[in-house]
């Protein structure tokens, strides 16, 4: 996976919504059937044909209405608590019906005190306060206000706590907050709605924006398990499952987890085997974490599982997928490498010398088979190691204990000997090296060809010895 970074405008981590569902609180039926059933409507003054307040509203009538009920709060000496409660709660939803919903709040404020002792009066009333507040930030969101919509989203706790919109004031106030790059508001308000309700079906969309904002806040440990969250979740995509496995483990990564990281993307590996050149990226990176905590056996393990992948793709290979089956061929033969060389030759040279020739050709097999898969930079790298395992084994002969028993001109025909049964081991290094040498000409000289340069000054120095890479050196090797 190509050192994936979170994409905060994925669609996983975009989200899902700016706003709640319209909630059913801010609708509302009429005050008048329910209070008509409290309290005794006004009466009308003897002697006059003037409509009831009350049926003035229901006519749609709101200038009338208002007008009507603030002439009955006017009265002197004043009409009782039950005809105030229903004047205060006319005006509220007078206001509220042509869109006012700022002098709707304080009407409503007046009518819920005066519903003291009636749990079901002062029920609803809350519910339509809460409304009122809620429609105004509602309408300062429309108008491009984000700030002030948010203040009054959150303002919805304050007046009514209990308010069955309550929860959707606070999703859209958290929406507006990440609008606004408020992340640190944002996840304050997003962490209180998952405290608060659990059970709220707008959970799922909560865990989404707390993983945007905690990783916009540079927060990944806490973000990656927001996307952890996700990807668990039975009821998302399998889409959204694995961009959020992926997402979380380079969050890990990125907060120095590395053993949920490394669980994140086996858990990946093991869900989503397909596409093939995502999974190669993942068991790259597992081989990698694998490296650097020391674990060799698991690394190793990765490094198979590459190659086996790869050659089990047939069309899903790629470029990148044969790239790194072959870097990781070139990885496995490293140990191979190291074990011939810890190979000490020692008396009898024979005996010791066959083991040792063991050793070479399993090192020379695997650095044959990254070869194969004729990589550039893996062939040069294999080419080198093949030519430094004949020096090495060179070296290693000539510097080879010798027969105890073996003095004077027995010792110098033993060494001559050995020059002899050496010589083709050189011959075959230098061989080797004028290979890679030789890629020069065609534009390729990376480390591995500049080092086989270099050991060729020093098995011939009279040709190599004076330049590393010149033109006459290369026009010689066509």
């Amino acid at each position: 996976m190509a050192k994936r970074r979170p994409n905060t405008s994925t669609p996983l981590t975009a989200t899902r919504a700016t706003t709640s569902p319209r909630p059913p609180a801010t609708q509302h039926s009429s005050p008048i059937r329910k209070e008509r059933r409290a309290s005794p409507a006004p009466t009308r003054k003897p002697g006059t044909n003037a409509p009831r307040t009350p049926d003035v509203f229901a006519s749609g009538d709101h200038l009338r209405a208002i007008s009507a009920s603030q002439a009955i709060l006017a009265r002197k000496p004043p009409v009782d608590a039950g005809k105030q409660r229903i004047a205060w709660t006319i005006i509220g939803q007078s206001y509220f019906d042509q869109g006012d919903y700022a002098k709707a709040e304080p009407a409503y404020v007046q009518a819920r005190q005066l519903a003291a002792g009636d749990e079901k009066t002062r029920s609803d009333l809350t519910e339509r306060l809460a409304a009122s507040v809620y429609k105004q930030g509602e309408a300062k969101q429309k108008a491009g206000d984000a700030a002030g919509a948010v203040e009054d989203y959150l303002r919805v706790e304050r007046v009514a706590p209990d308010s069955k919109i309550r929860p959707n004031a606070e999703y859209d106030a958290a929406a507006q907050l990440i609008a606004l790059k408020q992340w640190d508001r944002a996840i304050v308000v997003l962490e209180g709605f998952r405290r608060s309700y659990p059970q709220n079906p707008l959970q799922r969309d909560v865990t989404a924006k707390l993983a945007v904002a905690y990783g916009e806040a540079n927060r990944p440990g806490a973000a990656a398990a927001e996307f952890e969250r996700i990807a668990a979740t039975p009821t998302e995509t399998k889409a959204v499952q694995r961009e959020a496995l992926i997402q979380s483990a380079d969050l890990y990564a990125k907060a120095g987890n590395t053993p949920k990281a490394t669980s994140m993307l086996e858990k990946f590996v093991e869900t989503n085997p397909s596409p093939l050149a995502d999974a190669e990226e993942a068991r790259q990176h597992l081989a990698e974490y694998a490296q650097r905590s020391g674990n060799v056996a698991r690394r190793d393990y990765w490094y198979h599982e590459i190659i086996r992948a790869d050659e089990q793709a047939g069309p899903q290979r790629t470029d990148r997928t044969h790239y790194l089956a072959a870097k990781a061929q070139l990885a496995l033969a490293q140990p191979a490498r190291d074990s011939f060389r810890e190979v000490r030759l020692t008396a009898p040279l024979k005996k010791s010398l066959v083991v040792k020739r063991e050793a070479l050709e399993t090192a020379m097999n695997g650095y044959r088979r990254a070869a194969d898969y004729q990589v550039a930079e893996v062939t040069t790298a294999a080419t080198f190691e093949m030519a430094e395992l004949y020096r090495t084994l060179a070296k290693d002969v000539m510097a080879s204990e010798r027969p105890k028993n073996l003095k004077g001109e027995e010792l110098e025909e033993y060494n001559s000997l050995l020059e002899e049964q050496v010589f083709p081991f050189e011959e075959e290094a230098i061989k080797a090296h004028e290979l890679n040498a030789a890629r020069a000409k065609d534009g390729v000289y990376d480390e591995w060809v500049r080092k086989s340069f270099q050991a060729l000054a020093e098995l011939k120095p009279a040709r190599y010895g004076k330049t590393e890479l010149t033109h006459d050196v290369v026009t010689s090797l066509e």
